[in-house]
């Protein structure tokens, strides 16, 4: 039970920071440590056939979304384009 006072006032600073189910550290940990390795510590075989395609698929459709987001918040409210990040 001792563990759990050392423990119960940290939870709220980790949820904070995201490492829980849905945050951004859990994300991020995950990115760095999917797919598992293989047999020996080698890297996973279909790491570079199959997900880093699909890695770089998503990080660009990711960045086709933000570019949107930024270009709607400077053309349609009649900003400069250095000022997008105004709208977000």
């Amino acid at each position: 039970w001792y563990l759990l006072l050392l423990t119960a006032p940290i939870v709220p600073l980790i949820h904070f920071f995201g490492l829980n189910d849905t945050g951004a550290l859990f994300a991020m940990e995950w990115w760095f440590h999917f797919p598992d390795s293989g047999t020996g510590g080698k890297c996973n075989k279909e790491f570079y056939k199959k997900w880093l395609p699909r890695r770089f698929q998503h990080n660009l459709f990711v960045a086709c979304v933000w570019t949107c987001v930024w270009l709607i918040g400077t053309y349609p409210l009649g900003r400069p384009l250095s000022e997008g990040w105004r709208f977000m």
